[in-house]
């Protein structure tokens, strides 16, 4: 790799542990790329009149992810046979298709800063499908993700003295979402880490099977339809949509590396720095 020599002289530098650099740099880029992309975000849902079209702004992530992880495949030139099992993708891909789908429409119900926040109790539950994995942490460990699952539903539930649009339905639908969405860090863990799966292998699958059973459905209601009817006579909410894909992209990139090189616990901690 092209930065493993100056990440190496880094380490010395600084002290770190052999791995910790590049660690740190994943994680950085991450939060920073993040960060960007939850402010687009944002803006889509809060000033664009008339927006309700959250499945399909999920299907174009999902696509945008299968593709890019297919060219970089086909870019890399080896033909390596697929390490985790179909069956194995396909309950990764659904679990992805559900947490993107139900944590956006959550938005629909409470605003996005609530959103962001109670999305920090997403350590809790990553935490307790590891265990079934065989994974173990200290106590000190589970009091800390117990502790800011605690604070993040006290946040929700004060939100709803500030918000008169609140709605607990956003916070059920919240809740949904964390739940899938750990389900999906474990399920990535266990490609990455167990089965030896490459960055690329992981998404392609993943988010293909995701977008063939999100586009069903989306297709389906005829709100892929609608939606892109409605894009179509926006151009510049094209612009921020698209802006808002590619910074997610790359950082969903960045987050992957860090599960592959830590774990997926200490990825979502990772991600619980980023909303703070």
């Amino acid at each position: 790799m092209a930065l493993d020599a100056p990440l190496a002289a880094l380490e010395r530098h600084c002290g770190l542990a052999r791995g910790h650099g590049r660690f740190f740099l994943n994680a950085g880029a991450f939060i920073g790329l993040m960060v960007i992309s939850n402010a687009l975000e944002e803006e889509l849902y809060t000033n664009l009149p008339g927006f309700d079209y959250f499945k399909a702004v999920a299907c174009l992530e999902l696509a945008t992810f299968a593709a890019a992880a297919l060219l970089a495949e086909r870019r890399s030139g080896l033909k390596t046979p697929r390490k985790a099992p179909l069956a194995f993708y396909a309950v990764l891909g659904a679990s992805m298709a559900l947490s993107q789908t139900l944590g956006k429409l959550a938005n629909k119900y409470v605003n996005f800063t609530v959103s962001t926040i109670f999305k920090c109790s997403k350590a809790l539950p990553t935490m307790a499908l590891m265990v079934l994995c065989g994974k173990r942490y200290t106590l000190a460990n589970v009091a800390a993700a117990l502790t800011m699952a605690l604070s993040a539903f006290c946040f929700a539930v004060g939100a709803r003295q500030a918000d008169a649009d609140f709605n607990f339905l956003g916070v059920l639908l919240n809740g949904l979402y964390l739940l899938f969405q750990a389900l999906q860090v474990a399920l990535q863990d266990s490609a990455l880490r167990d089965h030896g799966a490459s960055i690329d292998e992981t998404m392609l699958y993943a988010n293909a099977i995701g977008l063939a059973a999100l586009g069903c459905w989306a297709l389906g209601d005829g709100e892929l339809i609608a939606a892109i009817s409605f894009f179509a006579a926006r151009p510049n909410a094209v612009l921020l949509l698209a802006a808002r894909n590619g910074t997610f992209y790359f950082a969903v990139r960045y987050y992957t590396a860090v599960v592959k090189d830590a774990g997926g616990v200490a990825a979502v901690t990772v991600g619980i720095v980023r909303k703070i």
